[in-house]
């Protein structure tokens, strides 16, 4: 457990469940996380002393409650380590605010609620709002061909094609993810500033798709890249005006940003950071690209936005039930995907969510609408299991109402695949491309198979498991071959992105 003076109390505990706490915490061990939840969790109400004399003082969270979410992020609670902002309501009042670790290790600036950091891909949900309510407001439909609004953007016909907005939102359009692209093309993310017409760019070269039209569904980021364009067009607007005119004055969102130009000067914004060789380094997103991602807000402003989203006072009262409608797919099975919310049960429980991840910035925000009760995360160290955490708090206030978590599959080893000689690999060496985007991947020799490198000089040893295939870095290349057996392609999938077909330059 931190020391006394690194430990920083609940702004919201009274004096004496502060005096208590701090008894608990400092002068004695810390119970482990099952005993705590196994302790009786009960809301109790402070007694001390309002700010507002004339507000009546919320419901705030238990000591048990308290004490468990300390422990969750108790290797966070350090001066030497970056960490975690919490929150949690319960119906629309909040239990918890609290923070650990540090916003800035350089100045020794400590964190605290109230903070600027970027969310990742929650942003994701607020932009899928805005596109409903310029549908509510008949300026565009969702089912619309995204091309009628992104000229020079491919039919797709051989697809399944067009590509409707809808797709795009849902993550069913089959588009290629936009970060694997840039790294084929020399420009990987980090690395490289890129903005959203750069993209846009990419994507109309592109000719093929990782799977014909609204077929399955896998998470592309380009998709809502592509969605923030679409807005500006049919709005006229810049991104950050649109957004404070239609969605964080009428709300009461008093802090919210969009990273449109990372060179912006944004106020009381907490440093984000890796943590790599046993040390921690900067890590911020040096990039132009939003939409997928980019909003900066704080915990409350989390808390007002999906309050309001569940309350029905977002748009025309129905924008809630458009964005948790699950997409369709072409055989009639359904996703856990709406609209930039993912829409499940989780131990028995209905939550509807998202995560996000952008450089050294982590976030969750979860609702769980039949306990009335909202989780809202920031961290800005990199190296946290974010889910999980964000998880093991809901988990304390949910308590009975969740069913037991299940136990652990026992990993099963896959069979050994026979490792295929590095020189069947041979006549692979060479420089090879992809017509599509013109990114060159260049292949040499190895002992046990061959190296992959990329234009931006990163190097992949690659093996074969299989005459047709080889695998490493988490890429896999299928070799397609002629009549006569000779390699004429290879065909590389990449996470997100599949079937990007490379020829052999001569």
């Amino acid at each position: 457990m931190p020391n006394a003076a690194r430990f920083r109390l609940p702004p919201r505990l009274c004096p004496a469940a502060a005096h208590s706490l701090r008894a608990a915490l400092v002068g004695g061990a810390l119970l482990s996380l099952p005993a705590l939840l196994a302790l009786p969790l009960v809301a109790q109400t402070a007694t001390g002393r309002s700010a507002t004399p004339a507000t009546t003082t919320p419901a705030t969270a238990s000591f048990a409650q308290r004490a468990a979410v300390d422990s969750i992020f108790a290797r966070f609670n350090s001066t030497a380590s970056p960490g975690c902002i919490v929150g949690v309501n319960r119906a629309g009042a909040p239990l918890l605010r609290q923070a650990y670790g540090m916003a800035d290790l350089e100045r020794g600036i400590a964190l605290r609620d109230g903070m600027m950091l970027e969310i990742g891909s929650v942003s994701k949900q607020f932009v899928a709002a805005l596109l409903v309510l310029l549908e509510q407001q008949g300026r565009l439909s969702l089912d619309d061909p995204a091309a009628q609004y992104l000229p020079g953007f491919p039919a797709f016909a051989d697809a399944g094609g067009p590509i409707t907005i809808r797709h795009l939102l849902q993550h069913t359009s089959g588009l290629r993810d936009q970060y694997t692209l840039l790294e084929l093309v020399g420009r990987p993310y980090g690395e490289v500033a890129h903005d959203n017409f750069e993209v846009l760019q990419l994507i109309n070269r592109q000719r093929g798709l990782n799977f014909p039209v609204n077929s399955r569904y896998l998470y592309s980021n380009t998709g809502y890249t592509l969605a923030a364009i679409i807005a500006q067009r049919v709005t006229r607007e810049s991104f950050q005006p649109m957004f404070e005119r239609m969605l964080f004055q009428p709300l009461g969102i008093e802090r919210a940003r969009w990273r449109t130009d990372f060179r912006d000067i944004i106020p009381d914004r907490a440093v984000p950071y890796a943590f790599e060789h046993g040390n921690w380094t900067l890590d911020w997103p040096f990039s132009n690209l939003f939409g997928a991602g980019a909003l900066l807000t704080t915990i409350d402003g989390m808390m007002t936005w999906t309050e309001a989203l569940h309350a029905g006072r977002v748009g025309n009262g129905s924008t809630l039930a458009t964005m948790t409608r699950l997409g369709v797919l072409s055989d009639g099975s359904t996703t856990e995907y709406g609209l930039g919310l993912m829409v499940r049960d989780w131990r028995g429980v209905h939550e509807v969510a998202h995560s996000g991840s952008t450089a050294g910035y982590r976030a969750y925000l979860a609702r769980y609408p039949a306990q009335d009760l909202t989780v809202a995360m920031q961290c800005n160290a990199g190296n946290g299991d974010y889910v999980v955490l964000a998880r093991a708090v809901a988990a304390v206030f949910l308590g009975s109402a969740l069913s037991p978590a299940p136990t652990p599959a026992v990993a099963t080893a896959a069979p050994a695949r026979a490792a295929v000689a590095g020189t069947e690999f041979r006549a692979l060496v060479g420089r090879w491309q992809d017509a599509e985007t013109g990114g060159v991947l260049e292949i040499a020799a190895a002992d046990s198979g061959v190296t992959v490198t990329t234009l931006r000089g990163r190097r992949i040893p690659m093996r074969g498991d299989s005459r047709d295939r080889l695998v490493g870095g988490g890429w896999s290349f299928t070799l397609e071959r002629d009549a006569r057996g000779r390699v004429r392609a290879l065909r590389l999938d990449a996470g997100r992105v599949l079937g990007v077909r490379f020829t052999k330059l001569d």
